[in-house]
């Protein structure tokens, strides 16, 4: 687990503890470490929790839908995400995870429009440039492909090193 966000879910239990009150933020932040450590039931039920008490808060749509895409329910990730960017219509990690469940169910057109539209909102979004290489590649335009991974692996030189071990898609946007 990423020493980050094991860090942020501690945090966000002390939080939760000390100052015997809930905060959204809270429970989004201990819903994070929960996945980062594989428990996405309980991230579901923090992400919940935390749209209970501000049901205007996309990262906790975004999140949620993560943990769900996780679990294999896709549908359920999509209604996320479709709701995270109701509540923000600039949220491009949203668009990007959005994208993802696309590619999964092999819809490659409509990732690729997703992936585009997490890059116009984010340009230094490089899984979105990654993974729109990737669904580019598998969709046999070759050139348009290898333009988006040289971007990525500039972005983030661990996404070209993925590229040469022929990883087929870049991690997920939790945050």
């Amino acid at each position: 687990m990423d020493g980050a966000r094991a860090d942020l879910a501690r945090a966000a239990e002390l939080d939760l503890q000390l100052r015997g009150e809930e905060s959204a933020a809270s429970y989004v932040n201990r819903g994070v470490g929960k996945a980062a450590r594989g428990d996405f039931d309980g991230a579901i039920a923090d992400f919940t929790r935390a749209i209970e008490l501000d049901p205007k808060e996309p990262k906790a749509y975004n999140n949620r839908g993560l943990a769900k895409h996780h679990k294999g329910d896709f549908d359920g990730a999509l209604a996320d995400y479709n709701r995270a960017i109701k509540l923000d219509p600039k949220y491009a990690e949203a668009y990007y995870n959005r994208g993802n469940v696309k590619a999964k169910s092999n819809d490659l057109e409509g990732a690729i429009a997703e992936y585009t539209r997490a890059i116009e909102i984010n340009p230094n979004l490089a899984q979105a440039y990654y993974n729109r290489g990737v669904a580019k590649t598998d969709q046999g335009d070759s050139s348009g492909a290898a333009r988006d991974l040289e971007r990525a692996a500039k972005l983030d030189p661990k996404l070209g090193e993925k590229k040469s071990r022929g990883s087929t898609s870049a991690d997920p946007q939790w945050n």
